[in-house]
Parts: C-alpha cells; sequence; structure tokens
C-alpha cells in the first residue's frame, strides 16, 4: 500500500494586460478635440496601451489538496483518488479599449470542485490486460460582479460629453447639408455632393433599420454615468462515470486495445443579471419615447430590458438545468514491424456536453448550446534508425465534428456566447516530427503539422480558426562538458502558416461590414508568423543557471482583433508576447 498527499496553496496579484485598439471611431476624434485621454496612437503594434480602468488587475488565491491511494493486490493495483480545489480570483478592465472612460468591468470569479477516481490495472493475465473504473465529478463556478450590488459593468463619465459633441456635431452637418440644398443659387454639382453627404447620414446604417443620427440620438437619451449591470450567476456540474478498456496481446509483435466509457452529467445555471440604472427621465428621453408625463420617472422602471446596453447581458433571474448522456468509444491496433519499427491505427468517439451562456444572445433565444460530439481515425508510425541516432514519428487523422462548440460575439460587438456550428467540423492533417542526433553532442529536431478544414462556408461556424493550417517548427540542441556539469545551448525557429485572428471570421458579411476600418483594411486577412528562440546555460545534478529569449526577433504580432465596441467604436486589440528575456536559477536540495 502507497499514499501520496498533496497541499497546494497559490496566491496571484498581476497587473497585465491592457487590450490596445487604434482611434478610428468618430467617438475619439471626438474625445481628443475635448481634451480627454491620453489617445492611443496610430501605431497599433507599438505595444503601448491606454487604458482608462488604471492598469487592468487579476487576483487569484487557490487551495489544491490530494490524496492517491494504490493496493498492490494479487492480479493488478487498486487506485483511489480524491481531490479538491477552491479559488477565488477577480479581474478589472477597461471595458472600451481606450484612455476615455465609456465602461468599466469588474468581476469576481469563485469556484470550488471535487473529485473522485476508483480504478483497477490489472497485471498481464493469460494475454490480456485491462483497466477499470468509477470517476465522479461535482464542481461550482461563479461569476459576480465585483462592484456595488454586484455591478459588473459600469458607464463612466466620459459617455455623455463624447456621445453628446457626436450627435451635435452629426445634426450640425445635416443642418449644413440641407441649407446648401435650399440655397437657390448653389451649384449643381455642390448640390449633388450634399445630397449624397445628406442621404449617407439619414439612410439606415447597414444591418439595422435606423440611421446614425437615430442611433446616437437613442444611446445618448438612455444612457449615462453610472449605469451598471449587476450580475451573479453561478453554473453546477456533477458528472459521473464508468470506463473500461482492454489490451489483447495477440502476439510478441501485434496487439490491439478496446475501451468505452459512459458519461452522465447534470448541469444547473442558476443566472441572475439586471440593468442598475441611476436618475430620472428628462426632457429629452421622455421626447424621444413620446411621452411628455415620463419626466421624473425612475430611468430604471421605464426603460428595463430596453436599456440599449443589456446586450452586453441581458435581465435574466431563472435556473436553468439539463441532463446529457453519452456512451464513447476506442479502438487501436498496434504492429511491430521490427524492434525499431511500429505501425498503428486508431479509431475513437469524443463528447462534450452542453450549457448556459450568462448573455442569451443577440436575438435574446440563445441561452443554451447543445453537445458536441467528435470521431477521429488516426494512422501513424513510430520508428528509430541508426541505433536510435534518427527517430521519425507521424501520424494522420481525420476528425469530424457535429455541433461544433465555438465563441463568438455579437456583431455590435456588445456581449459574447457560445454556440454550435450549423454543419460538421472536419479536421483532415498530418504530424511529423523528427530527431536527428548528428553528433553524440548535437541534436536536430524538426516538426511539421498541417490541417485541412474543407472550406465550409462562412456561415457554418465550422472553419479551423485562431490555428494556423502549416506550422512547422526547426531547432537545435547542443552540450558539452565544464567544469562538474555541461553546458548546453538550444535555437529554434517555427513558423506559423497564415491564420485568421479576427473574433468573426475576416471574409464574414458581418465583420466586413462593422468591424475592419477603412485605414485598415489587414483587418480582414489572415496572418502568419516567425519567431526565434533561443536558450544557454550551464547545469550539473544540482544546479542550474540559464538564460533564454523568446521572440528574439521581437515580433509583434496580434492574437485576436475583437468586434468594434459599442461604446467607443474602436477594435480591441491583443497580442502575443514580444521579445522576452529570462534568467533563472534552479537548485536541487
Amino acid at each position: 500500500m502507497s499514499y501520496v498527499f498533496t497541499h497546494t496553496e497559490s496566491s496571484k496579484d498581476s497587473t497585465c494586460c491592457a487590450v490596445d485598439s487604434v482611434p478610428t471611431s468618430p467617438q475619439m476624434t471626438i474625445a481628443q478635440s475635448l481634451g480627454l485621454g491620453p489617445i492611443n496612437g496610430l501605431n497599433y503594434k507599438d505595444y503601448t496601451f491606454s487604458t482608462s480602468a488604471g492598469t487592468p488587475g487579476f487576483t487569484l488565491d487557490s487551495t489544491l489538496t490530494s490524496l492517491k491511494v494504490d493496493q498492490e493486490r494479487e492480479n493488478g493495483t487498486l487506485t483511489l483518488v480524491l481531490a479538491r480545489n477552491e479559488y477565488d480570483s477577480t479581474r478589472s478592465w477597461d471595458g472600451d479599449h481606450t484612455a476615455i472612460n465609456f465602461a468599466t468591468v469588474n468581476t469576481n470569479n469563485p469556484g470550488e470542485s471535487f473529485t473522485t477516481e476508483l480504478r483497477f490495472s490489472s497485471n498481464m493475465i493469460g494475454n490480456k490486460e485491462y483497466t477499470v473504473g468509477l470517476f465522479f465529478s461535482d464542481s461550482e463556478y461563479s461569476e459576480i460582479g465585483a462592484g456595488l450590488d454586484n455591478r459588473n459593468i459600469k458607464i463612466g463619465n466620459h459617455f455623455t460629453p463624447v456621445w453628446g459633441a457626436w450627435l451635435q456635431s452629426l445634426q450640425g452637418q445635416v443642418a449644413s447639408l440641407q441649407a446648401i440644398l435650399a440655397n437657390p443659387n448653389a451649384p449643381a454639382a455642390a448640390k449633388a455632393q450634399a445630397q449624397a453627404g445628406l442621404s449617407q447620414l439619414l439612410s439606415p446604417v447597414p444591418g439595422t433599420t435606423t440611421n446614425i443620427l437615430q442611433q446616437v440620438g437613442g444611446f445618448l437619451a438612455t444612457t449615462q454615468e453610472g449605469d451598471a449591470i449587476s450580475q451573479d450567476m453561478t453554473w453546477s456540474d456533477k458528472t459521473s462515470a464508468v470506463f473500461g478498456r482492454m489490451t489483447v496481446h495477440v502476439s510478441d509483435s501485434l496487439r490491439y486495445t478496446l475501451g468505452a466509457r459512459y458519461t452522465s452529467e447534470e448541469k444547473e445555471a442558476d443566472l441572475y443579471a439586471n440593468t442598475m440604472l441611476v436618475g430620472t427621465v428628462d426632457a429629452q428621453l421622455a421626447g424621444m419615447l413620446g411621452n411628455p408625463q415620463l419626466i421624473g420617472a425612475p430611468r430604471q422602471a421605464v426603460l428595463g430590458n430596453a436599456w440599449p446596453y443589456s446586450s452586453f447581458m441581458q435581465n435574466v433571474n431563472e435556473v436553468f438545468t439539463r441532463d446529457d448522456s453519452s456512451t464513447t468509444w476506442s479502438a487501436s491496433i498496434q504492429k511491430d514491424l521490427s524492434e525499431d519499427i511500429m505501425i498503428y491505427a486508431s479509431a475513437a468517439t469524443g463528447y462534450k456536453a452542453g450549457g448556459f451562456n450568462s448573455t442569451s444572445g443577440e436575438d435574446n433565444m440563445i441561452r443554451g448550446y447543445q453537445p458536441t460530439e467528435t470521431e477521429n481515425f488516426e494512422i501513424g508510425i513510430k520508428s528509430r534508425f541508426f541505433d536510435n541516432k534518427l527517430q521519425i514519428n507521424a501520424t494522420a487523422f481525420d476528425m469530424e465534428t457535429e455541433a461544433q462548440q465555438y465563441v463568438t460575439q455579437r456583431a455590435d460587438g456588445l456581449g459574447r456566447l457560445v454556440a454550435n456550428s450549423t454543419v460538421p467540423a472536419e479536421r483532415l492533417g498530418l504530424d511529423l516530427n523528427v530527431v536527428a542526433k548528428l553528433r553524440p553532442n548535437l541534436t536536430l529536431n524538426m516538426s511539421y503539422l498541417t490541417i485541412d478544414d474543407g472550406a465550409p462556408a462562412i456561415s457554418s461556424n465550422a472553419q479551423n480558426r485562431l490555428t494556423p493550417d502549416d506550422a512547422y517548427t526547426v531547432g537545435l540542441s547542443h552540450f558539452f562538458p565544464l567544469g562538474n556539469g555541461n553546458v548546453f545551448s538550444r535555437i529554434d525557429y517555427s513558423y506559423d502558416g497564415s491564420y485568421e485572428y479576427t473574433a468573426l471570421p475576416s471574409r464574414s458579411p458581418q465583420w466586413l461590414a462593422v468591424s475592419v476600418p477603412s485605414a485598415y483594411p489587414e483587418f480582414a486577412r489572415a496572418s502568419d508568423n516567425e519567431f526565434l528562440n533561443y536558450k544557454i546555460g550551464w547545469r550539473n545534478d544540482n544546479l542550474e543557471l540559464a538564460y533564454s529569449v523568446k521572440n528574439a526577433t521581437d515580433n509583434h504580432y496580434i492574437r485576436l482583433i475583437l468586434q468594434r465596441s459599442g461604446v467607443s467604436g474602436v477594435n480591441g486589440l491583443t497580442y502575443g508576447t514580444p521579445e522576452y528575456h529570462n534568467f533563472s536559477i534552479k537548485y536541487n536540495f
């Protein structure tokens, strides 16, 4: 009998990182004219961010306790694993991606989980070995606004002056163009130009039924500093499973494995979100609503769900439940062609349960999303040659996922949700790895990965996105003795082929119509990236000193472009790590 007990406590208090943006919206132009700011620069790859909420903050306190018990029995090992995790984190960030105080977000995320697994793994019995087991998990996760009365998203003090100046500017443009059209002495060319400009201002914004004046006026009349969304949501998940696997050794060089698992999940989402609107209805809002008698009435009672920024998180006070179950299986066969070459083939199914969104999406109906089921087929080879000086491993795989779960934003940039693809998501790929010992102290590593998704329709959301279709890495490792240890070094070059890094497919009408600034057409294009990393150090059995550099060419690259913010009108830009230097000391006691 053996016991392994582990208890870990960790705490983190970090300040990183702002979401960048470029000042491409009317709101930012007006904010600059009003002297608000500072305004982010036009060079969006300078890694210099401006944020109105102070430096974004993240704190985490976590405890993890586990116990593993192994009992050696006559025909195998009986194992019991118990684990408990508790954590509490807070996040604060700028909701508009600018230094203008349009909106801030503050969230508390506590959670806990308890898992149990009991399994028996047999020794070789005849020509068979097997594993059977039971698994149970009980977890809970919450999202709670960290402000007063659980306020999560809050409108700042710059909204009214900027949007007010924007409306005045639009109204002034309309009046000026109408004056030109009403002037009998105005040249025909000037009148034609004025008519075109007026039509643009008074025509519906693409994808809506209202023009820009109506939209800006409506948001201005219904929104003011201090308006907020209160959030208190908890998701619970109980999972039970029984599983088994058996390997049959047909001969010394041929074996196959069969496995199956039955899983049952009970999910509950206790969701609460509500607008918290301050003040009373003024004459402007009452006029927009066509009811002067509303002047002085509480804005909370009059607007409620009609508040435009409810799109961040629609009002809800309800408990949602769902029960899902699945039976998945796996089968594989392995054949040793020689002591140094093995080929294999496998097939397996996978499953991921559905769930519930904190926001219900653009049509106020997408509260829940459905389960995902996957089938995967794979063939491969593992080989060693020249007395293990050359290793070649390759895998070809074909995976199809029904109702693939994906994360998306609303077209107006307010709110995000998980949804399902409308057609199966296909992934046909090849993964190749080569390790070659060129000299006793010099090793070459190479890897290559390619994936073909079958080019599904953009609207299906089944594409391979945020991941390159092709990627490869080439690296060299070297060492030589020095003193009572070794000097070691490694340099590697990696390339990620073109891939989309936009919150919606970059070729989709929703992205092209709403989210691409005219001065930055690259926001609708795929991107590729190159990286150079190296490390050098000295080590022996007790001590290691090392210096490393990641992204040594200081490649400034975007990881994700968000849709235009509904309050600031700019695209949020998140970045990969720039050139990064690290010095480490490790000592083994």
